[in-house]
């Protein structure tokens, strides 16, 4: 198995325990297994998520520190090179944001697994053919 592309909405659900799932425990052992991939918006996405957590006192800062140093260490590459036409095509056709096509695009075109816990997400990427984590 390969690194599979990481949604926020799943490293979001390791991360906050009142949103853990058994979609997100598995995918956090593959990532820890194989580390993970995703597209470069998910450094800010991750960091926006956790931030907002922060306003609802959902978390601390010192808990989003803490955080963002366990989703460090799992060695996370960020692609910065998606292939616009495709991504373009993606949003289109399913009718998703292009955030979300980015991790359609990534996944294609790496041939990886996709981690999402996001409804439409994870349709677009199944009528792609795209295993989901």
């Amino acid at each position: 198995m390969s690194a599979p592309v990481l949604d926020c909405s799943v490293v979001c659900a390791w991360l906050l325990d009142d949103e853990s799932v058994p979609e997100a425990d598995a995918a956090l052992e593959a990532a820890g297994r194989h580390g993970g991939l995703a597209p470069g918006l998910w450094w800010a996405e991750l960091r926006n998520a956790l931030v907002m957590a922060e306003r609802r006192s959902r978390l601390s800062p010192a808990q989003t520190a803490e955080a963002l140093a366990e989703i460090e260490a799992l060695g996370v590459t960020l692609d910065h090179t998606p292939d616009s036409g495709a991504t373009l095509r993606l949003a289109r056709e399913h009718r998703i944001t292009i955030y979300d096509a980015l991790y359609v695009e990534l996944a294609i075109r790496k041939q990886r697994q996709l981690a999402t816990l996001d409804h439409a997400l994870r349709q677009a990427a199944e009528a792609e053919g795209i295993d989901i984590l």
